[in-house]
């Protein structure tokens, strides 16, 4: 750029003011946040399935260990994009397996109706399913990542490290609440309160009696008995076709599987100990 009289502009610092003429657009590779909040927003399962399916097919997807990096291979790009260039391929910030995010990936699954894509993804994702001797440390312990078979030490490959702080708990509590009972078990109608249980568990995971138990609201413990030990999702999935409420002192039980506002109230306000659901 140059003034009135033609000598070249300079700024504050000396430097030589320029004005552009074009930009070139140079797209970065994948990282797994974007399409964790496209599926957030949007409200077609089929599309969601759709983009499940390229994302197992992308770069993202780490193949050996069956799991989904935060980032694709970083390939030529300059230093210009921040710290995340610095770290060595599969570790920290770089193609590692970051669990935060690969966890909100998850639940944002689970909450588009791809039930089975979940558990599936889930056998190898999340950490009650993995090996001990490959985690590295006890599967009762969460991480912030882990490194992916990007990294050049193949020996470190599914290994766990806390980096830092990990919001892969917060993640797993919406995800329990999404497969035990529903994400919106209780509802509101015609100005009552109804609580409907909607489960989204495999049969793998009820015993041989084909019991499944867990506690909501903190104390009350909720039993499902599907003797069948059908999947409570999907085709032919078992459904809740009577409700027993255990008080201190009485027993109600209740055909069909919704909880009306006369007891629904009492749940809520902690006053049922138990409740037992039957499926077929």
């Amino acid at each position: 750029m140059k003034d009135d009289k033609g000598n070249v502009k300079k700024n504050y610092k000396g430097y030589t003011c320029i004005f552009p003429l074009k930009f070139a657009c140079r797209p970065l590779p994948y990282f797994l946040e974007g399409t964790v909040h496209y599926l957030r927003v949007i409200e077609d399962k089929e599309q969601a399935k759709k983009i499940h399916s390229e994302i197992l097919n992308s770069e993202l997807y780490d193949k050996k260990l069956k799991m989904l990096k935060i980032n694709a291979p970083l390939k030529n790009i300059s230093l210009d994009v921040g710290r995340i260039t610095v770290f060595p391929r599969g570790w920290l910030e770089n193609e590692s397996i970051w669990m935060h995010m690969e966890y909100k990936y998850l639940l944002e699954l689970l909450r588009n109706g791809l039930v089975k894509e979940f558990w599936k993804m889930s056998k190898d994702v999340l950490v009650p399913f993995m090996d001990p001797q490959v985690y590295g440390r006890s599967i009762f312990e969460n991480s912030s990542f882990i490194v992916s078979s990007a990294h050049s030490e193949e020996n470190l490959h599914g290994q766990g490290y806390v980096g830092r702080l990990s919001g892969t708990t917060a993640e797993f509590i919406s995800i329990w609440l999404g497969i035990t009972c529903g994400f919106k078990p209780f509802y509101v109608e015609d100005n009552k309160l109804f609580l409907k249980f909607s489960p989204q568990i495999p049969f793998w995971l009820f015993s041989e009696d084909g019991i499944f138990e867990f506690k909501f609201l903190g104390n009350t413990k909720i039993v499902y008995l599907n003797k069948l030990r059908k999947d409570t999702f999907g085709k032919n999935a078992a459904k809740i076709y009577k409700i027993v409420l255990i008080y201190n002192n009485r027993k109600v039980e209740i055909k069909g599987e919704l909880i009306p506002p006369e007891y629904s109230y009492d749940v809520r306000d902690g006053k049922v100990k138990e409740i037992i659901c039957e499926l077929e």
